[in-house]
């Protein structure tokens, strides 16, 4: 499988799920993706990493009081400097709400909010570039931003981070994706559902979506639509990587999406 060992600034790099519930979040993953996770360190605050095989691809760890509530998936974006980076957020409207912090050898990361109140994080890389591998099954996929103003958050990460946003009519669906040079590393689409919070999503590539419904129908899980093809669009999700897309599923809920990717990334 390709390994990832560098990120470009502004390229999503990492997730997190934040759950109070560790050991239902790994069973959950451990079936449906075949992830392994490492001890949590340290025991007062568990942070355990998920690999598949023996490659690291995303970590949980408990929630702080800026995800107080339902468990979510947490997305974070590469930077060169996240101290400056911080500074960048903050004179282009957002705000930080976990300041730069060593994660060991790993990276220096932080947790800030857009100029539409979504959260996200950054992470400058020490020994850990980010995921590893990627657009492989049961590796992320895509990262897509909600949001119920695109051009403000456009904007926003344009002058925050240097993302340059290209917009598109999709059969009435305006979608814009964010780029580092020439390469689309995320989605930014309007939101459906009024009076939902501003979010990243994040998306998981699998081999074979239907299977993976049907893995995330079993007792305490929940669905939140259904697997189904939309030619180079899905309703409210990304074209991006996802060819067909694009079916949430969760294990208390934390919002898992996957999506059978089109080509190789």
């Amino acid at each position: 499988m390709p390994i990832r060992t560098s990120y470009p600034h502004g390229t999503p790099n990492w997730l997190e799920l934040h759950t109070d519930d560790h050991t239902a979040a790994k069973a959950f993953y451990g079936e449906l993706f075949g992830w392994r996770f490492d001890a949590p360190e340290p025991a007062t605050d568990p942070y355990a990493r998920a690999y598949l095989g023996d490659a690291v691809v995303a970590a949980i760890k408990a929630p702080g009081a800026d995800h107080a509530g339902s468990p979510a998936w947490v997305g974070y974006l590469a930077v060169d400097d996240v101290d400056t980076a911080v500074r960048a957020v903050g004179d282009a409207g957002g705000r930080v709400t976990v300041p730069p912090h060593d994660r060991a050898d790993r990276g220096r990361a932080a947790l800030v909010t857009d100029s539409t109140d979504a959260p996200v994080g950054l992470w400058q890389a020490y020994q850990q570039p980010g995921a590893a591998p990627v657009g492989e099954p049961a590796t992320v996929a895509w990262f897509e931003l909600l949001t119920d103003d695109t051009d403000a958050a456009s904007a926003f990460y344009q002058q925050a981070l240097g993302l340059l946003p290209h917009t598109a009519d999709l059969g009435g669906i305006v979608w814009t994706t964010l780029h580092v040079g020439d390469d689309a590393v995320a989605g930014v689409v309007k939101k459906q559902v009024a009076g939902s919070p501003n979010r990243w999503n994040v998306y998981f590539a699998t081999a074979d979506i239907a299977r993976d419904h049907e893995a995330g129908g079993r007792p305490g899980c929940h669905h939140h639509g259904r697997p189904g093809h939309h030619g180079d669009r899905a309703d409210g999700g990304s074209p991006g990587p996802a060819g067909r897309p694009l079916q949430p599923l969760d294990p208390r809920p934390a919002r898992t999406l996957t999506a059978r990717p089109r080509d190789p990334l």
